[in-house]
């Protein structure tokens, strides 16, 4: 599908790389080459600094924190230029330049459509913060619970009220967010890019790197916060490690906990490693040199590390929370327990670590899966069948 007449869009994050490659990041990256490739001219607004001969991009510096009043002034500086058609705003980035787009065409009767796309509801991330037990809260997160968290919660209304149409990533989403905000969502979900993750890749260097060529190899990647369950899995490997001489526990990630008195504590700082700000780049590798892995998390939207280690053929062991149950399913493309609870991650870690055909069984049916139903270009059509039907809407109601 092509962009009749070229509709400029105006895409909005605070994770946009190269500041920040999470999962969010990754997404925006994805679309914005995605729609760039389907003729949608797009302009970003992002955070961090420009990246040598970077084009069609407004960066914006600061703390996060200050980023959705930032990114109101960068637009205010680039819409007369662009006269865009729609903006698409990424979780709270967008909630200043709603209100100024709703301004606007309330004193003109012109201006875009505005989506936003929430990974999950700021209200599930608020309750979550309050009930935390599990390794204690660091400053960051005590400040993100008392502080933070009521003004993003503010614009996470403002966003989801002021928008045209709202995005989750997954059905659990949809139903968190009409709860949350009283505004309906629709679903578009996170993508991966199977030929990237596929099975060609070769993660044989990287098991000689670390000196592990024969041990059985379980992978963590995602932020290292509170809400990934990190705490769960350290007490589970522990408790696996004497059984399995040959396991051994690699935790990549970026964020401000540390686990290693942790790993100290739990005397498994021979079997257990820590990597800090792996690029993006490097994860096919690091998926591919893993046996198993495992994502306890305590809430989630849909983890785009899940998605990416199915492309890999690994077999996943996760929770079942939110928005994870969509993309695994239990006992075929993978393992499933209770968030929040060490005895049932301890024993789907052992079954897979005993069992080398389960392993192979459940990591060739999640690449199956997730290449039938996650591809970037897939979420990426989507996208722009959705920009596409709401610039229709707003071209009939403006004749």
């Amino acid at each position: 599908m092509r962009a009749p007449g070229g509709l400029p869009i105006c895409v909005i994050s605070s994770c946009y790389d190269p500041e920040d490659l999470g999962g969010v990041g990754v997404l925006v990256r994805e679309e914005r080459k995605g729609l760039l490739r389907m003729g949608f001219p797009v302009h970003m607004i992002g955070a961090g600094a420009a990246t040598p001969g970077e084009t069609g991009t407004t960066r914006v510096t600061g703390p996060k924190k200050l980023f959705p009043w930032a990114a109101a002034l960068a637009y205010l500086k680039t819409r007369r230029r662009h006269r865009f058609g729609i903006v698409h705003a990424h979780e709270f980035s967008g909630a200043w330049v709603a209100l100024i787009v709703r301004i606007e065409r309330a004193l003109t009767g012109r201006g875009p459509r505005i989506v936003t796309t929430m990974q999950c509801s700021f209200l599930r991330e608020s309750r979550f913060l309050r009930a935390y037990r599990g390794g204690g809260l660091t400053l960051r997160e005590q400040i993100d619970k008392w502080i933070d968290f009521p003004f993003r919660y503010l614009e996470g209304v403002m966003g989801a009220r002021l928008s045209d149409r709202l995005v989750a990533v997954s059905r659990d989403g949809c139903r968190q967010i009409s709860t949350d905000y009283a505004t309906r969502a629709q679903r578009v979900p996170n993508g991966v890019d199977p030929d990237r993750f596929g099975p060609g890749v070769d993660g044989t260097a990287f098991r000689r790197d670390l000196g592990l060529e024969d041990a059985q190899l379980i992978l963590f990647a995602g932020r290292f916060v509170g809400r990934k369950g990190v705490e769960y899995l350290l007490e589970a490997f522990a408790r696996l490690a004497p059984r399995h001489p040959k396991a051994h526990l690699l935790l990549v990630g970026r964020g401000r906990r540390d686990y290693s008195s942790q790993i100290r504590r739990l005397r498994i700082s021979d079997r257990a490693r820590i990597l800090r700000e792996v690029p993006h780049e490097r994860m096919p590798e690091i998926y591919a040199a893993a046996d198993i892995f495992c994502l306890p998390s305590l809430y989630e939207g849909l983890p785009l590390a899940i998605l990416e280690a199915m492309a890999a053929g690994k077999p996943v062991v996760s929770t079942r929370t939110d928005g994870i149950p969509e993309a695994i399913r239990q006992g075929e493309t993978g393992i499933l327990v209770p968030a929040g609870r060490v005895d049932p991650l301890c024993l789907a870690l052992d079954l897979l670590l005993r069992s080398p055909s389960l392993r192979k069984r459940l990591g060739e049916a999640a690449r199956r899966a997730v290449v039938s139903e996650y591809s970037w270009d897939r979420v990426v059509r989507d996208y722009g069948n959705l920009f596409q039907s709401m610039n229709h809407t707003r071209s009939q109601a403006t004749r």
